[in-house]
């Protein structure tokens, strides 16, 4: 009745989306990588295609077990130590572990009805992302730029209507990759519609991560190309990729980076 989780920190979010699923809802902010956990996406500051609306994870959090330094376990919020609440957003753990959290949910729906807007400028992508989060019914917005003049701006609603529009999945080895299917549909269509299901949607950038996952098959010289894709499918994942990643310290001589820009910069 009152709409929250209680979940401990190393909850998972595809975990935690399954959970919620049973009772008809979901947390308004859903990272896109399944393996991101609860107080990873509190303690790391993770947003998603609804943080325009909500925020970031850390926004719909509202309420923290943590342990201090010292040993002792404290209850913060923004009423209780909330000096500390408002602080530990970002903090990567160096104010205390996070040993539980009570996130927000919001009514779930079956689907989400995606809108895809080719855009043939930087100017034009951030002139239509300003112009959609004024929509009060748009739930979710996502962009691309492909390079200079080619990208996407994709905007979403939460909907149980069927209506007669295509549905797209992306969890399946044989599914397209997300980046991949909205790079093709910006190619043909100026404005393009379909449903895709709730939890495909959530986790549409796991199966490759985003488009990094092409660069081992360069490094490899394997061909990129979907029958290799759906092949090697279970290297695929987020969750393989970033072991992947550590294993052969690529990560000592790359950055790979989230920015956060206010949009008059």
């Amino acid at each position: 009745k009152e709409k929250f989780a209680i979940a401990e920190s190393n909850v998972p979010m595809d975990i935690l989306v399954k959970e919620t699923l049973k009772f008809g809802l979901i947390p308004p902010v859903v990272m896109e990588f399944p393996g991101i956990t609860v107080g990873g996406g509190i303690q790391g500051g993770a947003g998603e295609s609804s943080s325009f609306k909500w925020g970031g994870f850390h926004n719909i959090s509202t309420e923290y077990e943590m342990v201090l330094g010292n040993g002792e376990v404290v209850n913060v919020s923004a009423k209780k130590n909330p000096d500390l609440y408002c602080s530990t957003a970002c903090s990567y753990g160096s104010l205390g572990v996070i040993t539980a959290a009570k996130v927000k949910l919001v009514t779930a729906k079956k689907y989400v009805n995606l809108k895809y807007e080719y855009i043939e400028s930087y100017e034009e992508a951030i002139k239509l992302i300003e112009n959609k989060a004024k929509i009060k019914d748009i739930d979710f917005i996502d962009g691309i730029l492909f390079s200079a003049n080619h990208g996407v701006i994709m905007t979403g609603k939460l909907t149980d209507e069927r209506k007669e529009l295509p549905i797209s999945t992306f969890l399946g080895p044989s599914d397209e990759w997300f980046y991949l299917h909205a790079q093709k549909v910006a190619q043909k269509q100026k404005i393009y519609e379909e449903l895709i299901p709730i939890t495909d949607y959530f986790f549409r950038y796991d199966r490759g991560g985003f488009w990094v996952g092409k660069y081992p098959f360069k490094k490899a010289k394997i061909p990129f190309n979907r029958f290799t894709r759906f092949v090697l499918n279970p290297l695929l994942h987020t969750r393989t990729l970033y072991r992947f990643l550590h294993a052969i310290n690529i990560t000592q001589r790359f950055f790979i980076q989230d920015f956060a820009i206010p949009i008059e910069s």
